[in-house]
């Protein structure tokens, strides 16, 4: 890639990140193998990032983007070698920090001519250290081709021939990236962190005390389960890092979470459950589907019991609403859906014990039609299709309420259950069509529920899909969103929905790529959670934020000539 002014910009930003991380606590000199890294931050290369840039741009239909829109300065351009990363570092030897931050140069001197205007000049201090006092004092050296950043003249010393070794691998793989080694802060700080935690969520548990509500219950059990996490957090995480890219051949950005764990923790325990699995219910994944989302969750011990208390309070406090509720007509009504209540809990909870969860979802979106399934794998699904025949016997107590038609009809092992319910109102109705196509699937391990028109035939799709696909590897979680038919069906909604007009007017790509995906992957030692915005979903993104961003602009000019011309 060529590069223009136009990028300068962003050299101009790049600096400032730099002297930003240069500034450093003082400490006395050490030894470069006494300190660890604490956080790293990386940026590939100038030229790396602009052409990911204008990639990024071009998908977007806003090629030509001037990104010399804060100021102009050949100099200072000219100056940095662009084809090399820029860095920083803050690293600890358990008690003390030290901060470097570098930049690769072709001409220090004309960079710190360059900078003077919004610097200040360099004092020239000796031995190629020069001092800059704006906007905060720091001091800067020139050594083998790249400028470095600190706030004490002694981290001078000892400086890297190949500065880009302390990235290790983050300016490879990200345009930015900052990765940040928790185990190597000092246990002092890390626990000073987690008291200030803990003193916090105590304050909130003392508001509770003498409350002996359900309510206030699953308050203190949420907030103990909190504190536990975040306890793991701090003393369990080893590295947590943080990426961003353009891939210019796939057409797409990417953003990376990562989180690692020391090993023989029980966060490690707990990433070793994050694995590429095989699925019963990998049909939630069609290829067609507007929305889908599959999980596969191997619990720990530990998250099986705080999730099954979690549940059980949460048990409580819905029994105890039903309780309190005036609306049932007698006590008979009132304990049996007490009964369908605690035993549709009873139900998740067996199968949070069995440490397997499992399931998925699928929306159709076909013009004005809209089709939902959801499912996944229980641990009795008889006890299920008991609870649901007690709601329904329930339910059809009211005068004129629609029978459930049992055992309508059967897809291999799982029994079919159908009710169609009367829309009365007109927006919901615009949605789902003047009848709610409900169809309830029970099998011995698993149950389905399904809604909207050809409810019936999408449920039918996932279950002989997913029998065809029992042998292939998943990622533990995946959710992936397909712009095309989401734009196509808000604008079919017409006066239904603000933005439906503008939403017409959407250029769709052509190639199929218009997908949002979200999805967790293993690694060594932890585990990765990545988004991936296909080029035509961007597009769409793009759009839909000029429109919402015209849209408040509008309105906020409307308020503007109310207020000063009332009669507007």
């Amino acid at each position: 890639m060529i590069c223009t002014t136009k990028n300068h910009a962003l050299i101009h930003c790049l600096i400032s990140f730099c002297l930003f991380l240069g500034i450093c606590s003082p400490l006395t000199a050490q030894t470069e193998d006494e300190f660890q890294p604490v956080l790293v931050a990386s940026i590939s290369s100038v030229d790396e990032l602009m052409s990911d840039l204008d990639a990024l741009a071009s998908m977007v239909g806003m090629e030509g983007v001037d990104w010399a829109a804060l100021t102009q300065n050949e100099a200072t351009f000219e100056a940095i070698d662009k084809t090399r990363p820029i860095g920083a570092i803050v690293r600890t030897n358990g008690t003390e920090f030290e901060t470097l931050a570098f930049i690769p140069v072709k001409d220090f001197q004309a960079l710190l001519a360059a900078l003077q205007p919004y610097i200040g000049e360099a004092s020239d201090n000796g031995d190629g250290i020069y001092e800059i006092e704006q906007p905060l004092s720091l001091y800067v050296k020139h050594e083998n081709g790249w400028a470095f950043i600190s706030q004490d003249m002694d981290r001078f010393m000892d400086l890297p021939a190949d500065p880009a070794s302390l990235l290790g691998q983050l300016h490879k793989e990200y345009d930015v990236g900052v990765r940040a080694h928790i185990h190597n802060v000092p246990e002092i700080y890390r626990q000073m962190t987690l008291g200030w935690i803990q003193f916090s969520v105590q304050e909130e548990l003392s508001q509770l005390d003498g409350l002996e509500d359900s309510q206030s219950e699953m308050r203190r059990q949420w907030m103990n389960n909190s504190l536990q996490q975040m306890n793991a957090l701090i003393n369990e995480t080893d590295t947590i890092s943080v990426g961003w890219t353009v891939d210019q051949d796939q057409r797409q950005i990417e953003m990376d979470l990562t989180m690692t764990a020391v090993e023989g923790t029980g966060s490690a325990e707990r990433m070793k459950k994050i694995k590429l699995v095989t699925s019963q219910h990998a049909g939630f994944l069609l290829d067609d589907a507007a929305f889908k989302m599959h999980f596969h969750t191997e619990m720990a011990d530990d998250d099986i019991q705080n999730t099954i208390q979690m549940l059980n309070g949460v048990k409580v406090g819905a029994l105890g609403f039903l309780e309190q509720d005036d609306e049932f007509s007698n006590e008979e009504s009132r304990e049996q859906a007490q009964q369908v209540l605690g035993g549709l809990f009873d139900i998740i909870v067996s199968t949070v014990e069995s440490g397997v969860l499992e399931g998925g979802v699928a929306v159709i979106a076909n013009q004005s039609e809209l089709t939902v399934v959801a499912g996944g794998r229980l641990q009795d699904g008889d006890v299920f299709k008991n609870s649901l025949k007690k709601l329904a016997d329930l339910v059809e107590r009211e005068d004129g309420a629609p029978k459930v038609q049992w055992a309508a009809g059967r897809i291999g092992s799982v029994e079919l259950h159908e009710l169609y319910l009367p829309i009365e109102d007109e927006n919901v109705a615009k949605l789902l069509g003047d009848q709610l196509h409900l169809v309830m699937g029970t099998g011995a391990r698993q149950g389905y529920l399904a809604l909207g028109n050809g409810a019936d035939k999408l449920l039918q799709r996932v279950i002989e899909e997913s029998a065809k696909r029992t042998e292939e590897m998943l990622p533990p979680s995946q959710v992936t969103i397909a712009m095309s038919p989401v734009v196509e069906y808000l604008a079919s909604l017409e006066d239904s929905f603000s933005m439906s007009e503008g939403l017409a007017d959407v250029a769709l790509g052509e190639n199929g790529r218009d997908r949002v995906i979200v999805e967790t992957l293993p690694i060594e030692g932890g585990a990765l959670s990545r988004i991936v915005v296909e080029e035509d979903a961007l597009r769409v993104i793009a759009e839909i934020a000029q429109m919402v961003y015209a849209q408040i602009q509008a309105a906020a000019i409307g308020q503007f000539q109310q207020e000063f011309d009332p009669e507007f």
